[in-house]
């Protein structure tokens, strides 16, 4: 749940003084700054339901929410209670004062949250974490009778299976397709992937990222495997074979995953993020050599 499939939600001011029966608060007003992300619409509707006796919930979702967070929560009293931002925009706020601990009201309110998604800086909460930009699993119930399949597939595994199955029953050549992006995210994808397995993703009580293990190989592995479903060999309508069955496909996988990043650097350091790195995917069944060029811009 980490990198861009997460944003963080942080209540800058209090949002009420008083309890009511469902939402918490009795009287005041809830204002909420964020994104138009559609996660954050369902989350912003499910909070205007607490409007009424008392109660006010105004909501401002947009695209230009970084342009105007800073003054917005510099007034005072601020224009928002809450807001909805990103790593890089919660940095931005903390500089400038601007986030409050959210120590209490998740002593109060957070019984249901997952440690993980605790937000710390020197011991207090200031940011709780959710997943904005999900992912979603669509399938025909008729293919997966037909292979034999009776349960939608709820990991990984088990979708290269019936993936497997529906292939081997002549049903479809490609059963499983992918809706991303130009350039897959392949960070993104392997920290979801890898803490989908149950690891850490950090040492404990440090920011030193742990992937050099068996979790790590295997989801390495299970995106190989992925990708192979995507782009299987021995498909009858490639002719560019004349390397080899993985001739072909380790092109179009090639397209699929990128082969040009820009990184920016100073003083002589690439400027990497905390759960980000550079790797090479080779798409050939055999070793090749491989080599990397890298362009120099700026003094």
């Amino acid at each position: 749940m980490f990198l861009k499939t997460i944003t963080f939600a942080g209540a800058f001011a209090l949002l009420g003084s008083s309890a009511i029966a469902d939402c918490g608060i009795s009287g005041g007003k809830v204002s909420i700054l964020s994104n138009d992300f559609p996660a954050i619409q369902a989350v912003t509707a499910e909070a205007a339901k607490c409007a009424g006796n008392g109660v006010t919930v105004e909501t401002n979702l947009t695209k230009d929410h970084k342009d105007i967070m800073v003054a917005a929560l510099t007034a005072n009293p601020s224009q928002y209670s809450s807001v909805i931002v990103s790593n890089s925009t919660l940095v931005t706020l903390m500089n400038d004062g601007l986030v409050r601990s959210l120590d209490d009201l998740v002593a109060k309110h957070g019984a249901g949250l997952n440690k993980s998604q605790l937000i710390t800086v020197n011991g207090k909460v200031m940011a709780v974490a959710f997943m904005a930009n999900a992912q979603h699993l669509f399938t025909r119930t008729d293919m997966l009778n037909k292979a034999g399949i009776s349960d939608i597939p709820g990991t990984y595994e088990e979708v290269i299976a019936a993936a497997e199955a529906i292939r081997s029953a002549g049903l479809m050549e490609y059963p499983v397709a992918l809706n991303t992006k130009a350039g897959w995210n392949l960070g993104e994808e392997f920290v979801n992937m890898y803490m989908g397995t149950g690891a850490d993703l950090f040492n404990a009580g440090t920011a030193e990222v742990s992937i050099n293990n068996d979790h790590g190989v295997a989801t390495l592995n299970m995106l190989k495997s992925l990708v192979a479903c995507l782009v299987p060999e021995r498909d009858p309508d490639f002719t560019h074979t004349y390397e080899g069955p993985d001739d072909m496909p380790s092109h179009i996988k090639m397209a699929l995953t990128r082969t040009v990043e820009v990184i920016p650097f100073v003083d002589g350091r690439l400027c990497l993020g905390t759960w980000q790195g550079v790797f090479l995917w080779e798409h050939r069944a055999r070793p090749q050599p491989r080599r990397i060029v890298l362009s120099y811009q700026g003094v």
